[in-house]
């Protein structure tokens, strides 16, 4: 080390600090910017507020896609604001998610509510299931649930006690956090400089070390193009597993809704068959009847009795699944409200398919990985951009009683390590993305087929059931004409129950094809996501 006079030093002391001073502001001046652009602002901003201005860069758009940003919810704000619409028929536009069309649609079918919800006899004793097919609103309401008995209150609770959607909305901020952390420079260091200590204070050297490890920005914006599209991954996931909490409680709650006109019917059904039993016993003693009527009447009972038994376990199994799906397994059942056979929508599966292809969460959280892959490695070709080691010592030098500095600036050379196999590596996993997007596409594709072939069956026989000469109606004139000539003593009494027991036949199984229909349908308005326990 060269010892100089302290006028030399000083002048180098301030030269020093001059150029120390001179990169800070130039670091500083370089604000937060990605690939795609430089933003700089002199108010602090969140990872959030970056994260939904920054510039995406060209990635390779597919033809076809066109990409909706899903934002997630903040803290303690309801998930339910958040609003999705899928176009389901040229004239047609169908709220996916919205609670506040849900109540709209339940406002509507409060206007019924007062019909009876039982299925009413067209004759004593017969039955019929009348074409709206409404449950009447109850007075007492679960405790576990708080809210209305309605599906607009029962998605508001799922979604509010899902721990799935609570999870991913951790994991997004934890990623906002992410995004923070790795857009930051290096500290600086500081430390003390002490040389030939013990040479008895004749050449001890003492002073103050400061170094700065200068990254290149590109290694930045990258680093944190990177997060970006893991938060859009991440708030695409979040919107999938909403979906499905949404879809397994509509078509839960219809499942229960089904599982109680089931259980009216056959409690209805199951009267008539007692009412047959006391009739045969008595045209016995009265002597217009015989035992094998008694025995026939009897297999009735004990068959409908049966069928009512398994009835009601499946409504209880129906509502404890409902319960699952609320985060509620321990709440007490109870009576819902809804309309079952509200008008049909008739959906044109091209249409549908173009804007599930456009906002299918699926397939935007797939696009959103592609698009990861890519800017990983865009970083990976980075890499071997070398940073610059910035040091810097000013010393007080006892043996010439002057003060002296030193600068040390170093980099390394990327002649042998230039990240050739980390580029290889994130270059394959993008490639990799590039077809899981296909993948998921085709998936989406064969799925929609069979949703919609269920839903179109399912559709087509309750219209069969409608119909004003289908099938309900013509039941309906069947038993009609039968108690007329059983009252007329043209037929026996038990012909008058085959009749009552092939038309609750009819009813129930019209009621099979609504549930398939409300199932598919469900799904469909759904995004074909359902399953969120799984």
């Amino acid at each position: 080390m060269v010892s100089k006079n302290p006028k030399t030093t000083n002048n180098q002391l301030l030269a020093s600090i001059r150029i120390g001073t001179a990169m800070s502001l130039l670091s500083l001046s370089w604000g937060c910017h990605s690939a795609g652009g430089t933003f700089r602002s002199s108010q602090p901003v969140t990872a959030m507020e970056v994260a939904e201005t920054i510039v995406q860069p060209e990635m390779g758009k597919v033809s076809g896609h066109l990409k909706k940003r899903v934002t997630a919810p903040e803290t303690g704000a309801s998930p339910t604001t958040v609003a999705d619409r899928v176009v389901v028929s040229g004239k047609r536009e169908v709220a996916v998610s919205t609670a506040e069309g849900a109540i709209r649609g339940a406002e509507k079918s409060t206007d019924s509510n007062d019909q009876s919800a039982t299925l009413s006899p067209v004759s004593s004793p017969g039955i019929a299931v009348s074409t709206a097919m409404t449950t009447t609103k109850p007075t007492d309401v679960g405790p576990s649930v708080g809210l209305e008995n309605s599906l607009p209150s029962f998605e508001q609770t799922a979604l509010a006690n899902h721990p799935g959607l609570q999870e991913l909305q951790e994991r997004i901020t934890a990623l906002e956090g992410k995004w923070l952390q790795v857009g930051l420079r290096p500290n600086t260091h500081l430390g003390f400089s002490g040389q030939q200590l013990y040479s008895g204070g004749e050449a001890e050297q003492i002073g103050l070390f400061v170094g700065q490890q200068v990254v290149r920005q590109p290694k930045l914006d990258w680093n944190r193009q990177v997060v970006c599209h893991e938060l859009e991954v991440a708030r695409q996931q979040w919107e999938i597993q909403r979906q499905r909490v949404l879809t397994d409680v509509r078509q839960n709650y219809y499942q229960v809704l089904v599982a109680q006109e089931r259980v009216a019917i056959l409690e209805r059904l199951a009267e008539i068959a007692n009412q047959a039993v006391t009739a045969a016993e008595s045209l016995q003693r009265a002597g217009e009847g015989t035992q094998i009527d008694i025995l026939r009447a009897t297999v009735e009972q004990q068959a409908t009795q049966v069928e009512l038994t398994n009835a009601r376990t499946s409504l209880s199994a129906r509502w404890q699944q409902l319960n699952a799906v609320l985060g509620a397994p321990q709440s007490t059942a109870v009576v819902l409200t809804g309309d079952l056979t509200a008008s049909l929508t008739e959906i044109d599966s091209e249409v549908y398919w173009g804007q599930l292809q456009q906002q299918s969460p699926e397939l935007l959280s797939v696009l959103a990985e592609r698009e990861r892959a890519q800017a990983s490695w865009q970083r990976a070709r980075v890499e071997a951009q070398p940073d610059v080691d910035i040091e810097s010592v000013v010393q007080y030098d006892q043996s010439t009683g002057g003060t002296n500095a030193n600068l040390q600036v170093s980099m390394p050379l990327p002649w042998r390590d230039w990240n050739q196999g980390g580029i290889q590596q994130t270059r394959s996993e993008w490639l990799a993305a590039e077809q899981s997007v296909h993948k998921v596409e085709l998936g989406l594709q064969q799925r929609l087929a069979m949703v919609f072939q269920d839903y179109e069956n399912a559709r087509q026989q309750i219209q069969a059931y409608r119909a004003e000469e289908g099938m309900i109606a013509n039941s309906q004139k069947s038993l009609q004409l039968i108690d007329a000539a059983y009252r007329a003593g043209e037929i026996g009494f038990l012909d008058l129950i085959t009749a009552q027991r092939t038309n609750a036949q009819t009813n129930l199984l019209y009621l099979t094809s609504l549930e398939s229909y409300w199932n598919a349908y469900w799904e469909l308005e759904g995004m074909l996501l359902k399953g969120s326990l799984q």
